[in-house]
């Protein structure tokens, strides 16, 4: 079997050098979701600075909102479809009910299989730095093999090891969207739970890989391809200070996933935990602004947000709905 590799800084070295490989090295395939180009063999991805997660790329267009925002919804252990659906009305589509989605990660993290997966590879880290036996899981074989489902994990399962006094994420997907997957959704919320691990156990923030059993460019996302053909200015420097995402003692780091499930249940400010206090809370007020139709004072917020990855891309991406350079809105 074909082994694809690559080292990279961050999502944004990682996201041009995998359209490069999947471009040059691809194969056309068909499958349910249409025509593809795949990568016919496994890929790996190891990631030095998993703490730079956010994309900037202006043709790929992320939403930024939605990303962070669904990254404190897995934290939190939910699984319904009300609070992410907001930021992203297509999601509902990958729930079966309307109501709440079969593979939610965070659900599977905390309660699907009947106890806290995330406390428990905690303890298990703690009483052992060296084991090789923590596994968090998100595929349940009982009711994934073979199901007919809209919603079925695509992250199989973490391997989380501490090497050095810092914490390295190992992630195996059995088939990664190279575009909304891998540099899209899992490279913010896979790393956000490794920092919050990281936090929780005192140590560093390691490395983060991700193996792909079959990582994919989808024949309607061909044009981004030819975009990044096109753009020649892929590394820049990283715009200024990007806050951890959970920082203080390990009971700290629990206070930040308590404030995580009272963000979904509707608490939009007076957080204690100063990410949410500083970027998340902005940003999600910036939003709310956004969607009232008040575009200048979202973008006032926006400008607000302390993480400066964060804001910079916010920003950016309702300039891009607007038109219209940013200063001009302030």
């Amino acid at each position: 079997m074909t082994i694809f590799s690559i080292d990279v800084r961050n999502v944004n070295d990682g996201y041009y050098r995998t359209l490069q490989a999947v471009e040059s090295r691809g194969t056309r395939v068909d499958t349910r979701n249409g025509p593809a180009m795949s990568l016919q063999g496994v890929f790996i991805a190891n990631v030095r600075q998993p703490w730079e997660r956010v994309l900037f790329d202006e043709t790929r267009d992320c939403n930024p909102v939605f990303h962070l925002l669904e990254a404190c919804w897995m934290l939190a252990g939910r699984r319904d479809t009300a609070f992410v659906s907001q930021f992203n009305t297509n999601i509902i589509n990958y729930s079966d009910d309307n109501e709440v989605f079969n593979a939610a990660y965070g659900h599977r993290w905390a309660e699907h299989f009947g106890y806290d997966q995330l406390s428990r590879a905690v303890e298990m880290l703690r009483k052992d730095p060296t084991s090789r036996r923590v596994v968090v899981s998100m595929w349940d074989g009982n009711i994934d093999l073979g199901a007919d489902s809209l919603d079925l994990p695509c992250n199989l399962l973490i391997c989380p090891r501490i090497c050095n006094n810092r914490l390295n994420f190992t992630v195996y997907n059995r088939s990664n969207d190279a575009i909304f997957g891998c540099w899209g959704a899992n490279a913010v919320h896979l790393t956000f739970l490794q920092e919050w691990m990281a936090a929780k156990l005192q140590v560093g923030i390691g490395e983060w890989v991700q193996v792909s059993n079959d990582l994919h460019i989808y024949e309607r996302h061909y044009y981004l391809l030819q975009a990044e053909r096109n753009h020649h200015a892929h590394w820049q420097p990283w715009p200024g200070r990007q806050p951890l995402v959970c920082t203080g003692s390990s009971s700290y780091a629990d206070t930040f996933r308590a404030e995580c499930l009272e963000l979904c249940d509707g608490k939009t400010e007076g957080f204690s935990s100063p990410f949410l206090e500083e970027t998340v809370e902005p940003m999600y007020a910036s939003w709310r602004q956004w969607k009232a139709g008040d575009k200048k004072d979202a973008l006032y917020i926006a400008s607000c947000i302390e993480g400066a990855d964060w804001r910079k891309v916010t920003m950016e991406w309702y300039d891009r709905r607007m038109n219209l350079p940013l200063m001009q809105q302030l």
